[in-house]
């Protein structure tokens, strides 16, 4: 028969056990800007980020009128999409490995989106192969390459 004790030590194991699992897991932070400070302007900062699979990613509106969401195009199959709303934070938790295309709705034609890189890219194919609006290939051009350094 198990005693209360030992019943009691199991459990405050598996706390500790479960508790490390979730201290493990980083949270990131994309700003939104309306200038980049480099010449660029409507950007998330960074463009490329490189995460861990449970990682979280918070979306956070340093000016107004930006949204983070689903560039669908470029997703890992099987990952929830998320539509932030305008002017609001909102954080996203990567659940699969591979990379995840965001944009700014209101600043999608003019090369407002970025790329989340986690774990081993299964789906790198859709960088090349995405096709951004006329107006925002020459920044789509600066982020793929990040993309190659970060892989």
């Amino acid at each position: 028969m198990i005693s209360r004790f030992t019943t009691a030590v199991f459990a405050a194991f598996a706390m500790v056990c479960l508790s490390a699992g979730v201290a493990s897991a980083a949270d990131h932070k994309v700003e939104m800007l309306n200038d980049g400070g480099d010449g660029q302007y409507m950007v998330f900062k960074p463009e490329v980020l490189k995460v861990e699979v449970g990682d979280t990613v918070t979306f956070h509106p340093v000016d107004a009128g930006h949204n983070a969401q689903t560039l669908s195009e470029i997703w890992p199959e099987g990952a929830k999409d998320f539509k932030g709303e305008i002017s609001q934070e909102v954080t996203y938790k990567v659940e699969k490995p591979g990379v995840y295309g965001v944009k700014c709705l209101p600043h999608y034609m003019m090369g407002m989106m970025m790329l989340i890189v986690a774990g081993d890219p299964e789906n790198a194919d859709q960088v090349e192969s995405f096709e951004p609006p006329q107006m925002a290939k020459e920044r789509w051009e600066k982020i793929k390459g990040e993309f190659a350094d970060a892989k």
